[in-house]
């Protein structure tokens, strides 16, 4: 999708080494276009379609952390089209950034980001608004995968989410894009991880 606008504000209708990247679960297999080892240096990602084309996904490069150290989530994005392509850093990115995951404690109980938590706790409603004041669409050559830890396409968890010490999944969300589901939790029922869950630790 691409945009470029100053203000986007729309109601949501719509490897370190080898040695320390996440193994991919069995049966789980990597999008063809990401499967080179520059990119699977920032861990090995869990993907989905989220387009005719375009896949997007999350990776984490290790999954034991110090309490206080940064816990960096990369975002991928994969143009499995036969021409050029781009991800809109609002609609895309940002937006993926923000809904495209959820974070899980050993319980299954859903962390929300620090500003989600005051958002829904305030109104749920106020949430179903999302504003950003950058777009412009970054190119993605046909059949490629793009991931990096610039701004657009990493995010550093502890900066947005309070994670103390203990174990947690990282789950991709299809329904992302659905405003009813920005402030509940997809695990319904008993918690139990799955095959396209990422994990990792918090040590004290």
């Amino acid at each position: 999708m691409l945009r470029a606008t100053a203000l986007c504000l729309c109601a949501l209708a719509v490897a370190h080494n080898a040695a320390t990247a996440q193994s991919a679960p069995p049966g789980i297999p990597l999008f063809p276009d990401c499967d080179k080892p520059d990119l699977l240096a920032h861990g090995r990602p869990m993907m989905m379609l989220v387009g005719p084309h375009l896949g997007m996904g999350i990776s984490i490069a290790k999954d034991t952390f110090h309490a206080g150290e940064p816990i960096r989530l990369n975002v991928w994005a994969d143009n499995q089209a036969d021409t050029p392509a781009g991800v809109d850093t609002c609609w895309d990115l940002d937006l993926f950034k923000s809904r495209g995951f959820e974070i899980l404690d050993r319980d299954g109980n859903r962390i929300l980001s620090r500003e989600g938590a005051r958002a829904c706790n305030a109104d749920p409603g106020v949430a179903r608004l999302w504003v950003c004041h950058r777009s412009f669409p970054i190119p993605i050559p046909a059949h490629s995968c793009v991931t990096d830890d610039d701004y657009d396409f990493s995010i550093n968890l502890a900066d947005h989410y309070d994670l103390p010490p203990g174990e947690y999944t990282l789950r991709l969300r299809p329904k992302w894009r659905e405003m009813q589901h920005v402030c509940e939790s997809e695990e319904s029922g008993p918690f139990h991880r799955q095959p396209g869950d990422l994990t990792f630790t918090v040590t004290p």
